[in-house]
């Protein structure tokens, strides 16, 4: 096939070689159930029907045959690795070139998964198909940037506050954290702690975090996060917020593609090396006339806009009141 341009799954702006880029392995989902065996021509509802990132992005370059080279092997591209390591299932050699190393690493990992030959078995589960997502890092950057201002509630006081969006997904980590430190915490009974165990193993909660029955990439955290709490490390400690940083830009990322009506999904043009971009101009320029016209039409009918960090004036006096009472005001 030769070299070619990849596709970034945001934006599906041609990658070049050298370009910097992240790229997501994803699973093939089961979980959505067609009408008598439809391929659901009427759309899906959530971004990760069809397919599901197993875990955070792999930083890299594009190698130009479809590739990555150069890979930070960091922890999350380490925990990806033995992800995929877990449920691997055995290639068979198809061809008489075929050389399947006895032991695979990371790249070995992505090389056969880029030629539709990699698939992945967990325990209950059949298998499923593994594939790649290429995202521009540019692009990947203002995903995970994205920072909306939003109302994070207290549920145990029934009350709310308007902060950004990574500040509350942080402090419902944290809380969900902080409630394992205390499940974790040793009790007077070996039977106890047996119990307090399975309860926090069969704990799929943690609201918006862990509770998606899609396979989604932030539940790959979860197993490191429990064992930090099992030894009592505190939220604070170097450890866990490194877990925590890279768990928020996994959530965030996740959140951002749903935001945006994305699919997880490989993308189209394999083989490719057309690169233009007037196409691109012209389809951006069509939308950003559509967003100005709707903003306009929003701001006619009565909608505030936003200050330079994204509050409207009746979120600050929301917040104001709660500064005032030092707790968070009522909702009402």
């Amino acid at each position: 096939m030769g070299c070619w341009c990849e596709t970034c799954g945001i934006t599906q702006l041609p990658i070049n070689a050298g370009d910097k880029v992240r790229v997501f392995v994803m699973s093939s989902q089961n979980s959505y159930q067609f009408e008598d065996g439809g391929a659901g021509g009427g759309g899906t509802c959530y971004s990760n029907d069809r397919w599901a990132p197993i875990g955070p992005a792999i930083q890299g370059t594009y190698d130009d045959y479809g590739g990555v080279e150069n890979i930070v092997m960091d922890d999350s591209a380490r925990m990806v690795e033995a992800k995929i390591a877990s449920g691997w299932v055995p290639l068979t050699k198809k061809h008489e070139w075929d050389d399947v190393p006895e032991k695979l690493e990371l790249s070995d990992y992505l090389n056969y998964i880029e030629r539709d030959r990699g698939k992945f078995k967990s325990e209950g589960r059949q298998e499923q198909h593994l594939g790649l997502m290429f995202v521009l890092e540019d692009v990947y950057q203002a995903m995970i940037n994205f920072d909306s201002i939003e109302a994070h509630h207290n549920w145990t006081a029934h009350t709310y506050q308007y902060k950004p969006m990574s500040e509350g997904l942080k402090l419902d980590l944290q809380e969900w954290y902080e409630a394992k430190l205390e499940l974790f915490k040793p009790r007077l009974s070996k039977d106890i702690d047996h119990l307090y165990e399975m309860m926090s193993e069969l704990d799929l909660g943690g609201g918006r975090l862990f509770s998606d029955f899609r396979d989604n990439g932030i539940k790959i955290f979860k197993k490191p996060l429990l064992n930090c709490a099992k030894e009592q490390i505190s939220f604070q400690n170097e450890k866990v917020q490194k877990l925590v940083s890279d768990a928020l830009d996994m959530l965030r990322f996740e959140i951002a593609m749903s935001r945006a009506r994305k699919q997880w999904m490989p993308q189209s043009g394999k083989g490719s090396q057309n690169n233009e971009l007037d196409i691109y101009k012209a389809i951006n320029a069509a939308a950003a006339k559509i967003m100005e016209e709707r903003h306009a039409e929003d701001i006619a009918n009565g909608m505030e806009p936003v200050d330079e960090n994204g509050y409207t004036s009746w979120q600050r006096e929301h917040n104001e009141k709660l500064k005032n009472k030092g707790t968070d005001a009522k909702e009402d």
